[in-house]
């Protein structure tokens, strides 16, 4: 979805990653999807896609966020960008 959108995102815990106009992805995060795209300081991002699963619980969000972080530093030798700053570090 569009980051201008995303108040259309339904209520719901689970994955979310966040890609720049570049498709690039700047940073992977679990939790309430809908209300950390609204978060403040996110606005200065440069979000402009928002790509989403909802899962059942806090254990299989924290099992997936692991997954996609482990995964993406693997093949890229860091975190996303603002996982480096902002997120848990894993």
């Amino acid at each position: 979805v569009k980051f201008e959108s995303k108040n259309q995102i339904p209520a719901g815990i689970g994955i979310y990653r966040y890609l720049d106009s570049t498709g690039a992805l700047i940073y992977i995060g679990k939790g309430e999807i809908r209300d950390r795209a609204s978060s403040s300081e996110r606005i200065e991002w440069g979000i402009e896609k928002i790509q989403y699963s909802f899962l059942n619980n806090d254990d299989e969000c924290f099992k997936w966020e692991n997954f996609y972080l482990k995964s993406f530093e693997d093949e890229h030798g860091i975190l996303p960008a603002f996982n480096r700053i902002s997120g848990r570090n894993s």
